[in-house]
C-alpha cells in the first residue's frame, strides 16, 4: 500500500562490494554470495547473486536511471526492459502548480548518493537517490533494489517519490517496469507465451522449453498486465503526499525459472519464506 509520511532523511554511503555471510538451511537454495559493485566514475552499479544480476546506469548528461542490462545466471533465458527508466509516476496537482503530470525516471535527474546494506535478514540493499530539475523541480526520488545471498534468482525492487514542493499532490498510479523475453538465441527461439498467475502476478514463458520468469507486485492493489509483448509490473492505489512527504510503493518481484513452469509460482510463494530463513541462519551461524 502507497502511504505518505513526514520525515527527515540521514544516508549513509557505503561503496564497497561485500559478500553475504548467510547460507539458508534449506537444501534448495544454496551459497552465501551477494554484491553490489558500484563504478563512481560511470555511475554504473551491478547488484547480483549466484543466480541472477541486474547492471544499473545513471547517464549524467540526460538525468536518466535505467537498467542495462539482466542476467539469469546457469542456463536461464534472457531478459529485457521495455521501458527506458526504472519508474514512473502519474500525478494530480492543484492547477497553479508546475508540476508534471508524468514524472519518469527519464530525465531531469541529478544522482545525489547511493546506500549500500545488509538486511537482517542477508542479501544486499542498494539504494539510490535522485533529486529532480527542470520539469522534475519540486520532486525528489529513491530506487530501492534487493537481492538475496546465494542461487536464490530474485531480483525486488520499490521505488519512493518526494515532495519538495510547496503544494500536496496525489500520485495516481506507479510503474515499476515492463519485463519483457526477447528473441533467444538457439534453444530459446519460440513465443513466449503470458500465464496471468493473480491480479497482482503474472507468468511469460517459453512453453516448450520450460523456461521463463514471474513477476508482481507483492500488494493486492498490484497488477502485472501484458501489454505490447511486456510484463508491465504496476500499482493504482491513489493517495495524498503532502509538501515533505513521501509516496512508498510496495515491493516489486521477479523471478526466474528453467525446467518447470509451476517453479515460478512457488518461487514466488516462497520468497519471503526464504527472507526468514536466511536471517535465522544468520543468527546461527558462527561470528
Amino acid at each position: 500500500m502507497i502511504r505518505t509520511v513526514l520525515l527527515a532523511l540521514l544516508i549513509l554511503t557505503v561503496v564497497l562490494p561485500i559478500t553475504a555471510n548467510a547460507d539458508s538451511r534449506n537444501g534448495a537454495f544454496k551459497g552465501r554470495r551477494a554484491y553490489v559493485y558500484f563504478n563512481e566514475k560511470t555511475l554504473t552499479w551491478k547488484i547480483g547473486n549466484d543466480a541472477v544480476e541486474r547492471v544499473l546506469h545513471f547517464d549524467r548528461t540526460r538525468g536518466a536511471l535505467t537498467t542495462l542490462r539482466v542476467e539469469a545466471k546457469g542456463g536461464g533465458p534472457r531478459l529485457a526492459l521495455a521501458n527506458t527508466n526504472e519508474a514512473e509516476w502519474t500525478l494530480e496537482a492543484p492547477s497553479e502548480s508546475r508540476l508534471p503530470t508524468k514524472a519518469r525516471l527519464e530525465g531531469d535527474w541529478v544522482f545525489n548518493i547511493q546506500s549500500v546494506a545488509t538486511p537482517a535478514h542477508g542479501g544486499r540493499l542498494l539504494t539510490i537517490h535522485l533529486h529532480g530539475v527542470r520539469r522534475h523541480e519540486g520532486l525528489a526520488a529513491e530506487v530501492i533494489y534487493e537481492v538475496l545471498p546465494g542461487n536464490r534468482p530474485y531480483l525486488a525492487k520499490r521505488v519512493t517519490l518526494i515532495n519538495r514542493s510547496g503544494t500536496p499532490f496525489t500520485v495516481k498510479e506507479v510503474i515499476y517496469d515492463r519485463w519483457m523475453l526477447p528473441a533467444q538465441p538457439g534453444r530459446f527461439a519460440a513465443p513466449a507465451t503470458f500465464t496471468p498467475v493473480s491480479g497482482a502476478m503474472g507468468a511469460l514463458a517459453f512453453p516448450t522449453k520450460n523456461a521463463g520468469f514471474q513477476a508482481g507486485v507483492l500488494d493486492e492493489k498490484g497488477e502485472a498486465v501484458f501489454v505490447n509483448g511486456a510484463v508491465t509490473l504496476r500499482l493504482r492505489e491513489p493517495a495524498v503526499v503532502e509538501p515533505g512527504g513521501r509516496a512508498y510503493a510496495p515491493l516489486s518481484l521477479l523471478t526466474v525459472f528453467v525446467n518447470d513452469p509451476a517453479r515460478g509460482a512457488a518461487l514466488v510463494q516462497r520468497f519471503s519464506g526464504e527472507r526468514q530463513a536466511v536471517a535465522d541462519s544468520m543468527l546461527l551461524s558462527p561470528r
